[in-house]
């Protein structure tokens, strides 16, 4: 394996890559909490926290076709998970009050 790699499939849990956390700064500037980690062999799972969702929290398994992923790529697919996450969530709130201001209006 290549420096910089991490297995996508360990065998034990002692071989799984250590779990990586990180902050990132969003495109809106909203600040979001990064856990990376596998869930079980083969199946990374990234954890959200911060404004990206009604409970603070959301998570994520990716589908990674290549069987590694790169250290490098972590924070990169992170981002793009992350923004993707938190325009579905304003989309969500915008609905939301639309539909309060709309019945109030009544």
């Amino acid at each position: 394996m290549r420096s910089g790699q991490l297995p996508l499939f360990p065998e034990t849990k002692k071989e799984y890559p250590p779990v990586v956390e990180f902050s990132l700064a969003l495109e809106d500037g909203t600040n979001v909490r990064v856990v990376f980690e596998y869930f079980s062999p083969g199946l990374p799972h990234f954890n959200f926290y911060g404004n990206i969702s009604e409970t603070g929290y959301r998570s994520h398994f990716p589908i990674v076709e290549s069987g590694i992923i790169e250290e490098s790529e972590i924070k990169l697919m992170a981002r793009e998970f992350a923004e993707e996450i938190r325009a579905e969530f304003l989309t969500e709130t915008q609905r939301k009050i639309k539909r309060l201001c709309h019945g109030k209006m009544r």
